[in-house]
């Protein structure tokens, strides 16, 4: 993937996750655009995280000393399971509290533009992953 495409990518998500905000606040439509966002988003981190996950773990078990940054993957996945677990159930007709909505949509907003920033101010030329 070209700087270019990702920062296109990381822009529609950032957008769409602004939509949802307008659609909640300025439009009163509810909280259903939220957690479209967060299931969505979620399982997109989870489709690119799970296959890590396996790698990770070994090489934290394998390693002398523990470090918790050592299952940053691991982390990340657990957080999203659960934000789009939630986001599943709520969307069924289940009553989950609104702070675990939010909490969910904020961090991952938060995280998406944290990338935002990223992609825009640095240019990635090693080794071929962009």
């Amino acid at each position: 993937m070209s700087n270019d495409w990702l920062r296109l990518v990381v822009s529609a998500v950032a957008l769409i996750q602004f939509a949802a905000l307008i659609a909640v606040f300025v439009m009163r439509r509810g909280s259903r655009a939220i957690l479209v966002v967060n299931l969505v988003f979620g399982l997109g981190v989870l489709a690119y995280l799970l296959p890590q996950l396996p790698i990770e773990l070994a090489l934290a078990s394998a390693a002398d000393t523990f470090d918790i940054a050592d299952l940053k993957d691991a982390l990340a996945a657990l957080f999203e399971i659960v934000v789009a677990l939630l986001a599943v159930v709520a969307l069924f007709g289940v009553r989950v509290p609104r702070v675990l909505q939010w909490v969910g949509f904020i961090v991952n907003f938060a995280m998406t533009l944290t990338a935002l920033a990223f992609v825009f101010l640095f240019q990635f030329r090693c080794c071929g992953y962009l």
